[in-house]
């Protein structure tokens, strides 16, 4: 969550140009747009008639994302881009600090995900997922599938999780006298 100097409150979603939240831009926008009505009636005009709305272009971007493995990677990185920032309110940079500052792998199992993890056909080990705190927005870390998954199904519950710690120890403690008996 960041400080909105606009609103001077917390917001979670930040509009990235104007430094803004999103509710503030959108004021502004709708408040220059009634303002400067024939600027606006030009300017929906102007993108209307512009090649790039138009379905031919869309094609074009198609065929080149199947084609040209560079256009699709950048394409790839702008998507990941964009939804980081809608999410987390974070960069890719800022990603890349917090695997550094991790070591590069899961925060709870120290697990790393490899390239050559992944063409060993692993399924949903890609990359590290952001761990978030579902009631503030906060993000704790990067996780891997299975301990984020993990998380999931105990819905963030402490005392759900202390309850299978005990449960795996006394498993593991009656498994080893039985093995001696």
């Amino acid at each position: 969550m960041r400080w909105c100097p606009k609103c001077c409150q917390t917001a979670e979603s930040y509009q990235t140009k104007k430094g803004s939240c999103i509710a503030c831009t959108k004021k502004a926008n709708r408040k220059w747009w009634a303002e400067n009505l024939q600027k606006s009636r030009q300017y929906s005009k102007k993108k209307r008639e512009h090649p790039g709305y138009s379905k031919h272009v869309s094609n074009y971007r198609k065929r080149k994302r199947r084609t040209d493995p560079a256009y699709r990677a950048n394409e790839i990185k702008k998507i990941r881009e964009q939804k980081l920032k809608k999410a987390y309110g974070m960069t890719l940079a800022d990603l890349e600090a917090l695997r550094v500052a991790q070591g590069g792998g899961c925060a709870i199992c120290g697990n790393t995900i490899t390239a050559q993890s992944v063409r060993r056909g692993m399924r949903n080990m890609r990359d590290l997922s952001v761990d978030h705190d579902h009631a503030t927005g906060k993000v704790r870390g990067l996780l891997c599938y299975h301990c984020n998954s993990g998380l999931g199904h105990f819905k963030d519950n402490i005392l759900v999780m202390c309850r299978a710690i005990d449960y795996l120890r006394l498993h593991a403690q009656a498994g080893k006298s039985i093995a001696s008996a």
